[in-house]
């Protein structure tokens, strides 16, 4: 099939697209009900409040949804990985925008229409269920953060983000994009996350040490309450 936006072609043929598998009909469709465009970082997409018209596809970059809170302050939802798709509850819900998305560098996104969509929801279900999964995922995602919110110590909190940006968008220590990629870390460092997440190591004296900080590979001191062994190290962690 012949593409006129590359945009479009990550959208639909994408190692990730939920489209990628759909008849070459129905990605004609696609073809012939978009829009495309380029974004500089800071630019938005859609503003919490605003009714959706469509559903966006992110093709390449990097996007934040997020909302404002009191004072301006932001609380990041969810980061979108190349091939997500973004106000899609919205759109299936036919409200208004719960949370804001902007790019936070430059960035391809293309929009396909509200009619065109719905028409092709309906005579897919293969697609529909792969969106239905897709909003599955991203609810138990959500509620995952939730509690992680509210019972997890600052550092814990700052962990598991490091470690959701890694899953999302891969690691770049050489400049160039890894999608999903695994990072090139030392085992340690890894560990070391795991502990703060769980809740923090504890040394040869038995202490507890918020955060995970603990440099030893020795066992806690006897009597140490709730320490075990961490997953993929020798350090010790206070579960």
């Amino acid at each position: 099939m012949l593409y006129t936006s590359p945009y479009l072609e990550q959208c639909i043929e994408g190692p990730f697209s939920v489209f990628r598998d759909l008849p070459d009909k129905e990605k004609e469709f696609l073809l012939q009900n978009h829009s495309c465009i380029s974004l500089k970082k800071g630019e938005m997409i859609f503003h919490e409040g605003n009714r959706a018209a469509g559903v966006y596809c992110l093709a390449s970059g990097k996007v934040k949804v997020y909302k404002e809170g009191i004072g301006g302050r932001e609380q990041i939802i969810r980061m979108v990985r190349p091939q997500g798709l973004i106000g899609f509850a919205a759109f299936i819900s036919g409200n208004a925008y719960s949370a804001s998305a902007v790019a936070i560098e430059e960035s391809g996104v293309c929009h396909f229409d509200k009619e065109p969509f719905m028409k092709l929801i309906r005579r897919n279900p293969d697609l529909s269920m792969k969106l239905m999964r897709m909003m599955a995922i991203e609810l138990s995602f959500s509620n995952g953060r939730t509690i992680s919110l509210t019972q997890k110590h600052i550092r814990g909190r700052l962990a598991e983000s490091l470690l959701v940006l890694r899953d999302t968008y891969g690691v770049e220590n050489d400049g160039r994009y890894r999608p999903g990629g695994r990072a090139p870390t030392a085992r340690r460092r890894r560990s070391a996350a795991l502990c703060a997440i769980r809740g923090g190591c504890t040394g040869n004296d038995g202490r507890y040490r918020p955060g995970g900080r603990a440099p030893t590979a020795a066992a806690p001191a006897e009597g140490a309450v709730g320490a075990q062994p961490c997953a993929r190290s020798r350090r010790w962690c206070v579960r």
